[in-house]
């Protein structure tokens, strides 16, 4: 992210809110990449305090770790389906590509459920503690999105060869 590039997002963002005559609150990260930006009509900036980011950011309450263990879930199911299709004859293991990844990281963000991100900002003092709402009950529940047992009963069953070292990667 550079200074420019994030001028340029708000910007256009607030266009599109002006069309809406929508007004929303963003709280920004204190940080060279994040300017001030004068005269937004829709949009009201309001910067973290410095070095207050891991404390008060509700990305790094939970919502990454979230995204990560998604993504993890997503890359191990995705590696059994290609060593599966990939037949007995083939010694070389299947590649991931960049393309492979980025969808692997979309899909990870639609996995993510209202009430991870609700808690999250919930923890980091965004929301009223005397607020009970509905959405905290859904929330992710890591220990359910595991992968399937099944799938890695299926995955040895046709004596996929996967190395110790190759499974502690993925």
């Amino acid at each position: 992210m550079t200074a420019d590039i994030f001028k340029k997002w708000v910007c256009a963002w607030d266009g599109e809110l002006t069309k809406k005559n929508k007004k929303i609150l963003l709280l920004v990260d204190n940080c060279p990449a994040h300017p001030h930006i004068e005269n937004l009509k829709k949009i009201t900036l309001v910067f973290l305090p410095p070095n207050t980011t891991s404390v008060l950011q509700p990305m790094d309450q939970g919502i990454i770790r979230a995204l990560k263990l998604h993504f993890r879930k997503n890359h191990v199911l995705k590696m059994i389906h290609l060593l599966d299709g990939r037949g007995s004859s083939s010694v070389e293991y299947p590649k991931i590509t960049v393309l492979d990844a980025i969808l692997m990281i979309q899909d990870a963000w639609t996995q993510l459920k209202q009430g991870t991100i609700f808690n999250c900002y919930k923890h980091a003092g965004f929301v009223r503690s005397n607020v009970d709402c509905s959405i905290t009950s859904n929330a992710d529940n890591f220990n359910e999105d595991d992968v399937p047992l099944s799938t890695w009963s299926d995955a040895i069953d046709k004596q996929l060869s996967v190395t110790n070292e190759d499974f502690e990667q993925y």
